[in-house]
């Protein structure tokens, strides 16, 4: 796996760039199709860095992640300069659709990040955080981010690729005649775009995951046996069982909002 470099503010005489302009550069586009990726940013009205992933699904999903910023912050201009957003660091990966989101170096990198983070966040005379999400520190700790995002020191920051039957159950030709759905335990449905809802679908039966990851001593291959995987509603509908089981969990969980 190899972390790209995509913007770095160091490189450009410690000058962020305008978000909207980079993305309007000629080639920044196809540069980050099919890439996850990982940045900074600083809106102009506000004293915090903003750090995320974006591009998890791969294809134009990066472009449009970065864009979002934009929408959100406006364009800076002469008669308004607190709007906009600057970006000040973004590397990335190249998208690989046999690694999961959450086995992806961007997604282990944000929780390193945040977890690094945890106790320089600033609270409030009652005791309660400052801020409108974990996803952001001071100004004054840029460097320090950024050190943090380079350190290599981590290995298991690697993508895992995961080789699993029919991708995780979605081929029904490699589901068996007696494979059922028992249950629905669990969902997550993103904050902010299109995609689907995806539900936690616990199998009669589970199967061999596959995981390999690159170590010193080359390539490591481990096994276990997992009995859940992550499927949209539309896909549920067609295992056996799997009708019945997305009815009683969105039965059970009438308040909760569904993108199907």
């Amino acid at each position: 796996m190899k972390v790209i470099q995509l913007y770095d503010y160091n490189k450009h005489k410690g000058e962020p760039i305008d978000l909207h302009e980079f993305l309007n550069l000629k080639g920044t586009k196809e540069n980050l199709k099919d890439k996850r990726c990982l940045y900074v940013v600083k809106p102009n009205s506000d004293p915090m860095l903003k750090f995320g992933i974006a591009g998890l699904d791969g294809g134009t999903s990066a472009y449009g992640r970065l864009f979002q910023y934009v929408n959100l912050y406006g364009k800076q201009s002469e008669l308004n300069q607190c709007a906009g957003v600057q970006l000040l660091y973004l590397v990335g990966t190249k998208y690989n659709k046999n690694v999961e989101t959450k086995n992806s170096w961007v997604f282990k990198k944000e929780k390193y990040i945040i977890d690094h983070f945890k106790f320089e966040r600033i609270r409030d005379e009652n005791g309660l955080y400052v801020g409108r999400g974990r996803e952001r520190v001071l100004a004054e700790n840029l460097k320090k981010l950024i050190r943090v995002i380079n350190d290599t020191s981590n290995k298991t920051f690697d993508d895992v690729e995961t080789e699993r039957r029919k991708s995780e159950r979605l081929k029904q030709s490699e589901l068996v005649e007696t494979d059922r759905v028992v249950k629905i335990t669990d969902h997550y449905t993103a904050p902010t775009g299109r995609s689907k809802t995806r539900y936690r679908v616990h199998w009669n039966r589970p199967y061999v995951l596959t995981q390999k990851r690159r170590t010193k001593q080359g390539i490591e291959t481990t096994q276990k046996e997992i009995s859940t995987t992550d499927e949209t509603a539309k896909k549920i509908a067609t295992y056996t069982g799997g009708q019945e089981a997305l009815e009683l969990y969105r039965k059970s969980h009438s308040k909760e909002k569904f993108r199907d």
